[in-house]
């Protein structure tokens, strides 16, 4: 939501969020108080990098995220498993 909203992301390095920001968020240890404290001075601090990854957040957003987007992958992947020759065909 924060990427589709344009606001930079400080996110944690668990499971697959560091996948998700890539290079539109600071990515920080998830129990590394210092660093989170560190992320966000620094977002605060420097407004020209909180606006481009806000800018790369909201690009992420729109080109990976977007319902169509997430709606057919899934429909592809659902399509593969179930053994279907070819993905049906967006409307």
């Amino acid at each position: 939501e924060a990427f589709a909203c344009g606001v930079a992301v400080v996110a944690s390095d668990s499971g697959e969020i560091p996948y998700v920001a890539e290079d539109a968020g600071l990515v920080v240890g998830e129990r590394d108080e210092a660093g989170w404290l560190e992320a966000i001075r620094r977002l605060l601090d420097r407004p020209d990098e909180r606006a481009l990854l806000g800018r790369r957040g909201l690009s992420r957003a729109r080109s990976c995220y977007a319902w169509p987007v997430v709606a057919r992958a899934h429909l592809d992947f659902f399509s593969e498993i179930l053994g279907a020759e070819q993905p049906a065909k967006s409307p």
